[in-house]
């Protein structure tokens, strides 16, 4: 019977071309956007490269100091004091990673500027992700310690800075001191803003290191075995705090969470210190994709309906040789599953090449990909697409009388 309906719903295709070419091309269009989209979610907020897939990473990215005096308020990342005592004393977690905010520097090669992002890490933040060497080898805790003047840089760094020539080996000139290139890894996505930079240096920069504060420059990834060590992780975490709280007698206040990556956006735009915000963004998210969907559908319903009567002697007589109505209710969901299959090949085929152009032409460092998030999700979007707007225009002509039908013409 399912092939009979796909044989069906391919000839209803090329029946009437004009209609099939509008009906793609508001299906394809809605689903080129929502891929897009899903690329960038699953960039910003999903595990992909380049983190660690040797455990469930949490970040700690901003802390905030408030004087409960006179109501002066210090926000930033870690204190680089801070980071080193938490990597020293927290039990939970298997490794902790120190890593600055990134800062800017232009290289000029051949009248040309190269804006640059350069990152200070300690050894271990080579063992806390999954950055891709292509060539060389990380610096380890004996190139940390030693002060030594290596430095890894990305694959799309080196074709900027060197051209075409192998840059591993080579050094590098940043105020007035000359690194060698060790390494070169698979650039990160600038959507991934703790991890990505274009250049790392083992070393952690003290100079501007305040003691008597936990607010600095840093940020600290910490990396658990498992999902389930996650809520221990945090509970550690703010006992720390509250310690510190504590201790200051009431004359400063410290706020400070430990978060995944969707977290400490959803913390900042719906959430405070004592609630991430998770249980507003994904209503906010749901409802943002039905008011997306709606307009298209609506559409589509329209353009399906007003396509009825062409079918209406079509069903007439099947229904007179003993076709049910749930029959006929079945096989027009089926073809609008199908139709909706077919744009969602296309619309994937051509996300892709839009997602190259993107890239290529304007944002270098995004790294888009269509990966098994974006597939799965986009998926479940286009069958439930598809039944919403095969459903209504199915039951309408699931219960026409068929000797009306047939008098009438």
């Amino acid at each position: 019977m399912l092939i009979n309906y796909f044989k069906l719903a391919i000839s209803s295709i090329f029946s009437n071309k004009t209609y099939s070419a509008i009906v793609f091309f508001g299906i394809t269009f809605t689903f080129i956007i929502i891929i897009i989209l899903t690329s960038i979610y699953a960039q910003l907020f999903g595990n992909v490269y380049p983190e660690s897939k040797n455990g469930k990473p949490l970040y700690l990215t901003e802390v905030i100091e408030k004087n409960t005096k006179t109501g002066y308020t210090k926000i930033g990342g870690a204190s680089l004091s801070f980071s080193e005592n938490l990597k020293k004393n927290m039990k939970t977690p298997k490794m902790i990673s120190i890593i600055s905010k990134g800062k800017s520097i232009n290289f000029y090669v051949n009248e040309k500027k190269i804006p640059t992002i350069i990152k200070f890490t300690d050894a271990n933040f080579w063992k806390s992700t999954s950055f891709k060497f292509k060539k060389g080898r990380p610096y380890n805790e004996s190139d940390f310690q030693a002060n030594s003047k290596v430095i890894i840089i990305t694959d799309k760094f080196e074709k900027s800075y060197f051209g075409g020539e192998n840059g591993l080996g080579k050094k590098i000139k940043m105020v007035g001191i000359e690194y060698k290139v060790i390494g070169i890894v698979k650039s990160a996505s600038s959507f991934k803003e703790i991890l990505y930079s274009n250049i790392y240096i083992p070393n952690l920069d003290n100079k501007n290191n305040t003691f008597n504060s936990l607010v600095g420059d840093y940020r600290c990834i910490f990396i658990v075995d498992s999902n389930n060590k996650l809520p221990i992780l945090k509970q550690e975490y703010f006992d720390i705090i509250n310690t510190k709280n504590n201790i200051s007698n009431n004359k400063l206040e410290v706020l400070s969470n430990l978060d995944t990556v969707l977290e400490s956006y959803t913390r900042n735009l719906f959430g405070n210190t004592y609630n991430n915000g998770l249980t507003k963004f994904y209503p906010i998210l749901a409802l943002a994709i039905i008011i997306f969907l709606f307009l298209p559908a609506i559409n589509l319903i329209n353009l399906i309906l007003a396509r009825t009567s062409e079918r209406n002697i079509e069903i007439a007589v099947r229904k007179s040789f003993g076709a049910s109505s749930k029959q006929i209710l079945s096989q027009f969901i089926f073809e609008n599953i199908v139709i909706n299959i077919i744009g969602l090949l296309i619309s994937i085929i051509l996300s892709l090449i839009i997602i190259k152009i993107l890239d290529f032409l304007f944002f270098e460092n995004i790294n888009l990909s269509i990966n098994g998030f974006v597939l799965f999700v986009i998926l479940i979007i286009s069958l439930f697409f598809a039944i919403i707007t095969g459903l209504i225009p199915a039951r309408k002509l699931s219960k026409i009388n068929p000797i009306e039908i047939l008098q009438n013409n």
